[in-house]
């Protein structure tokens, strides 16, 4: 997806609508409540949750972008999220990964640690900053892990 003259709302419409596409076309539904999709399927055990919400976050080039926030709450994270969903524009078709948002909210914390370990215990740039990335080769593991949603793999 070329981003000349898009702003970052308009990437993240982007993402969330190739997010529904894709999870529809494996025979979810979804719901929207801002940047958190609520889904629903007619797979899996009748023990599990009637619905899961998943943050969706995307990409046309770079790095995903979020907070160190995310990383600061062992329950429930800043956005209350079962899953992430990172959609990758950048590329055709989009790609999808789909993380625990526990593994998410881990893997920001230990990043962010070792990033400030790298630089003597604070941000160099800007002490007060709480931008933090998700590189996609940080992720790959979750590429298409559309079974976490109880969805199939096409």
């Amino acid at each position: 997806m070329e981003r000349k003259g898009i702003n970052t709302h308009q990437v993240f419409e982007a993402g969330m609508s190739r997010a529904v596409a894709e999870i529809e076309k494996r025979g979810g539904r979804t719901g929207r409540n801002g940047r958190m999709l609520v889904i629903t399927t007619s797979f899996g055990s009748p023990d599990s949750p009637s619905s899961i919400r998943a943050k969706v976050t995307s990409k046309t080039s770079g790095d995903w972008q979020t907070s160190i926030k995310e990383g600061q709450r062992s329950n429930g994270g800043v956005t209350g999220a079962d899953y992430w969903v990172f959609v990758d524009l950048g590329v055709g078709p989009a790609e999808f990964y789909i993380a625990p948002a526990l593994w998410v909210r881990e893997e920001v914390a230990r990043r962010h640690r070792q990033f400030l370990i790298k630089h003597g215990g604070k941000r160099p740039v800007n002490p007060g900053s709480v931008h933090h990335k998700i590189k996609t080769e940080w992720i790959t593991q979750w590429r298409h892990r559309w079974d976490l949603l109880g969805l199939p793999d096409l």
